[in-house]
């Protein structure tokens, strides 16, 4: 975590011009701190199907392209 600035960021302002930019400053931190909560949500989901579809595919059986045919056409016979 980069060092925390001294009130030099707001030398020269009055106190209510300090306390405006300061609530913006936390406003926008908060806003990103949402977004990314909101997007690791989102990546966590993700993750919860992709390995829900690995599982599955996991546990098809394995087939040769010409087994995987031959099925298909004994199949269409049927």
């Amino acid at each position: 975590m980069a060092p925390m600035k001294t009130g030099s960021v707001n030398a020269g302002l009055t106190i209510p011009e300090q306390v405006t930019r300061s609530k913006k400053r936390v406003d926008a931190v908060m806003a990103d701190i949402i977004k990314t909560r909101t997007r690791l949500k989102d990546l966590a989901r993700q993750l919860v199907e992709a390995e829900r579809q690995l599982e599955a595919a996991q546990k098809l059986p394995r087939r040769s392209a010409a087994g995987r045919a031959e099925v298909k056409v004994s199949e269409d016979m049927a």
